[in-house]
């Protein structure tokens, strides 16, 4: 549900900002962006869509299968299927039912994590679009090559200053 959700989501960025030991009011999205984290409401909804190929591929009789087909016939219910359908509008895979039925599991994995990455990557940008001291925008989910290059110490500065909570103040003392 939301709730629970929302509780793993608030677990998952104070776990982050703990390991970069950030501020608490660092930006999520960036944090996620910087450490090229999947935001947990993504790997939800990767599952749901692997979960929705096994239910495709079973047999017709089989009484999941019909449980889904008959889901589909009440769409402005909230359910399991419909919870699916938006989640595909909302990563931008268009594709039916049929067609996820007959592809190979490791190819409806690419698509699906190529379309999950994606369009969190824009989601994440769109967030953080709001942001005053962050102006910009990523390409791709990947974890920023100063974490590997830099000490933990420098990569911690180089995130404060890349997520605009550097305080500079207190870094001047440091740089005479």
């Amino acid at each position: 549900s939301n709730k629970e959700t929302r509780e793993l989501k608030t677990c998952q960025m104070r776990l982050l900002k703990r390991i970069v030991q950030a501020p608490k009011a660092a930006p999520n999205a960036i944090v996620l962006l910087e450490l090229g984290v999947l935001p947990l409401e993504f790997e939800i909804y990767s599952k749901k869509l692997m979960f929705l190929q096994h239910i495709l591929k079973l047999d017709k009789n089989d009484p999941v299968r019909k449980v889904y087909e008959e889901q589909l016939k009440y769409d402005g219910e909230r359910n399991w299927t419909n919870e699916v359908m938006r989640i595909k509008q909302l990563i931008d895979i268009q594709v039916d039912d049929q067609y996820v039925s007959e592809i190979s599991k490791t190819a409806w994995k690419t698509i699906v994590n190529k379309a999950i990455r994606e369009s969190a990557v824009r989601s994440l940008n769109l967030e953080s679009l709001k942001l005053k001291k962050v102006t910009r925008q990523y390409t791709e989910l990947k974890t920023k090559e100063y974490f590997y290059k830099l000490s933990a110490k420098d990569a911690r500065t180089a995130f404060a200053y890349r997520s605009g909570t550097l305080d500079i103040k207190c870094h001047k003392a440091y740089m005479y």
